[in-house]
């Protein structure tokens, strides 16, 4: 007999950092811990069922091309492309994939105008970009703040449930991104 534990977690699925993962059967959660400065992107064909999580570290792979080589889902731009690629090859389809972005948050204390140092800023700001290149529609973010966050995603429901510091959320994913921002 399964343990309570065993039994709680069944159907979730981890994405530790600068990785990513794709689920294409129902029952299954994507959830990750941890994201400070580090973005999550959620990615989501709805009629097919094909879903995906990546936990993204850094915003651009040109800061270390060998690494972004070895581990592309370290880096924001390679890592939505090998995501993206990942759920095609999984039966979605591009046309029909939209996203959520959660994570980017200043969690150290420096000084806001330190540029470099706004690494939560600049990893949600590339991720928002390079979605927009690849006509991938925004259905919703929760980033920014100082505080690090967690996220579930229910893919068969739908659901996202966001934790942080003390707050927790559940938001329903908006499948139909055009009829809400028409």
């Amino acid at each position: 007999m399964a343990s309570t534990a065993a039994a709680l977690d069944a159907g979730r699925v981890i994405v530790p950092m600068a990785e990513y993962r794709i689920a294409a059967e129902g029952g299954v959660r994507l959830a990750t811990v941890g994201l400070g400065s580090c973005v999550a992107v959620c990615l989501l064909d709805a009629a097919r069922g094909v879903a995906g999580m990546l936990h993204a570290m850094l915003p651009l792979s040109q800061a270390d091309p060998d690494a972004a080589k070895e581990q592309p889902a370290m880096f924001a731009d390679t890592g939505i492309i090998h995501l993206r690629q990942a759920m095609l090859g999984a039966g979605a389809r591009a046309q029909e994939l939209q996203a959520w972005l959660i994570g980017g948050a200043q969690v150290l204390t420096l000084d806001e105008s330190a540029g470099p140092f706004r690494m939560g800023q600049r990893n949600a700001a590339v991720a928002r970009v390079l979605l927009a290149e690849l006509e991938i529609a925004l259905a919703g973010e929760d980033t920014g703040g100082r505080f690090a966050r967690s996220v579930e995603f229910d893919v068969a429901a739908g659901l996202l449930r966001i934790r942080t510091a003390g707050e927790e959320k559940t938001v329903r994913w908006e499948r139909d991104v055009e009829e809400r921002t028409a």
